[in-house]
Order: structure tokens, then C-alpha cells, then sequence
């Protein structure tokens, strides 16, 4: 479990702690909480697992609830809150990934209605006016409001320190650092992906290698789907299943080459939070949505 993790779980022992989050965002704050802290345990676990043996991890719907799956070579492993009877794999053989993709039914945009509807305010990301702001919360409440845009505000120098980064093809990089980051790929000298990751050196391995899955080379997948869509190749279906057509392997496999190819640049970013929110910035400031869709795998 990572040391954030430990410090929210931590947070939710706190007396004080649940004391505040009842006060300021009512009765059901607690049981949010905690549901939300229990899917990032889940999540969590399943990384960690599939990172020893070497495997993936992706979600699904299985019974009318979101599971997190371990994978290995091809085959589900375990899940993440465990399935309530039944065999796993059979249980995943009528999954489609779709129900995954309902932008509306998404965990954030489910915790956004939540916290709007229970926060004043909290849906203006304008620059709060603090004047108001003191008027209406007490000063512990302010200080979380200015740590929050001054998260926000960071993003632009962030954003200047990864376009100052140094730009070398992928697949012959000198030096990328098993350290957490953020990257960008290049393509005809445009910038064309963001991601972010864990492990720098694993991750960019991962989006070039031949032998990665369509949720390790994410960026190569989304790439092939557009080739083999303009080449007449149906690609409408769950991720998996249009992986497994043999025509639409081959431009998977030449997609995954034509990202060794690409430029890349890439900066260390320890805060996972920080990650993501910057990674969803960079791609909306340098045009990357194409590819940067941010849907569920």
C-alpha cells in the first residue's frame, strides 16, 4: 500500500478528522469516504500484484459491480473486491467493457455530482474571492482552498519543465530513470500523448514492446484503431476483442513500432495526485485529446 494510501486510512481513523468532513459535507460524507478509500485499497492491490508476477491489471463490470482484474498472460488471475461465487473467468466471458465508458457514470464525475451538491462554491473554479471566503469558512477550510489553486497554478511552470526537457527518440533513449513522471510523445514534432506512470523506464518499455497488451501500450492501441479504422477494419467492440482480430494485429504491431520512433520528454513527479492532475492539463493545453481520451481500461 502506498504511503499516501496509508495517510488517508489514517485520516479516516481520526476523530477530529470525521468530526470536520460530517460539519462540512454532511451525514453521508463518512460512507463516502470510505468507499472511496476502500476502491483505492482494491486498486492498489491489484497494481502491486500484477507488477510481481509480471502481469496487468484493468477494470470491469462484473455482476452490476466495477471490479478491479488482474491479468496474466491473457488469463484473469484475481479481483479486486473478490467476486461473490462463480468462476472469474466465466464470470468476465460476457463482460463488455462499455459499461465501463458511460463518461456520466465514471467514479470521478459521480464524486464531482456528490461534492457539488454538498459543497457551495465548489463547482466555480474561478480564483476564490478570499474576502468572501472568510466571511463563509472558518480559516482551515481557506488554507485548503489556496493549497488546492495553488496545485492548479503549478501546472504552468510544470508544463514549461516538460517542454524544456530534453527530447531523444524513445527507443534509444540514454538515460530514462525508473522514477515516478510524466512524458510526452512527439510525433512529425508535434506533441501527440501525455501519460504518466509509476516507473518511467517500465512504462515507456511497456508502450514499445511487441509483446504488450492493448492496456500496456495504450497509446500504440489508439494508434492502430485509427489506422485499421481508416483501412476499413471494424474496431467498434471491447478492447480486448478487437485486439484479438488478426488483421487489426498488424497495425497494432506497426503502431508500436512507429512509437519507438517517436520523440518523448519526460519529468519526475513524485505526488500522484499532482500527476494526475497535470497529465489531464498538459493534454488540454497541448491538443493532445485525440488520444489522450482519459476513458476507463
Amino acid at each position: 500500500m502506498g504511503p499516501w494510501l496509508v495517510w488517508l486510512a489514517r485520516l479516516a481513523a481520526s476523530r477530529k478528522f470525521l468530526t470536520w468532513l460530517g460539519k462540512e459535507l454532511g451525514p453521508g460524507a463518512l460512507d463516502l469516504y470510505k468507499r472511496w478509500i476502500t476502491q483505492l485499497r482494491h486498486r492498489q492491490v491489484a497494481i502491486d500484484e500484477a507488477d510481481q508476477i509480471d502481469g496487468h491489471f484493468s477494470g470491469a463490470i462484473i455482476d452490476g459491480k466495477r471490479h478491479v482484474v488482474v491479468w496474466k498472460d491473457g488469463e484473469p488471475v484475481s479481483a479486486y473486491p473478490a467476486i461473490e461465487g462463480g468462476d472469474l473467468k466465466e464470470k468476465l466471458r460476457h463482460h463488455a467493457r462499455q459499461d465501463l465508458q458511460d463518461p456520466d457514470e465514471l467514479p470521478t464525475r459521480r464524486a464531482l455530482r456528490w461534492v457539488t451538491s454538498h459543497v457551495p462554491g465548489i463547482g466555480d473554479y474561478s480564483e476564490p474571492d478570499t474576502k468572501q471566503l472568510v466571511a463563509a469558512r472558518d480559516s482551515k477550510s481557506l488554507s485548503g482552498e489556496r493549497r488546492f489553486h495553488a496545485a492548479v497554478k503549478r501546472t504552468e511552470t510544470l508544463l514549461d519543465d516538460l517542454q524544456r526537457a530534453v527530447r531523444h527518440c524513445v527507443s534509444d533513449h540514454p538515460v530514462i530513470p525508473a522514477v515516478p513522471g510524466i512524458y510526452l510523445f512527439h510525433y512529425d514534432g508535434k506533441p501527440i500523448y501525455v501519460g504518466q506512470s509509476r516507473n518511467l523506464r517500465r512504462r515507456l518499455s511497456q508502450h514499445t514492446a511487441m509483446g504488450s497488451r492493448q492496456n500496456q501500450a495504450s497509446f500504440a492501441f489508439n494508434l492502430a484503431k485509427r489506422s485499421a479504422g481508416e483501412a476499413g477494419l471494424n474496431v467498434v467492440g471491447s478492447r480486448a476483442a478487437v485486439e484479438s482480430d488478426r488483421e487489426f494485429a498488424k497495425h497494432f504491431e506497426r503502431a508500436r513500432r512507429q512509437v519507438a520512433e517517436m520523440d518523448v520528454q519526460f519529468i519526475e513527479l513524485e505526488n500522484p495526485i499532482e500527476r494526475t492532475l497535470f497529465e489531464v492539463y498538459a493534454a488540454l493545453s497541448l491538443g493532445t485529446e485525440e488520444f489522450n481520451s482519459f476513458e476507463t481500461h
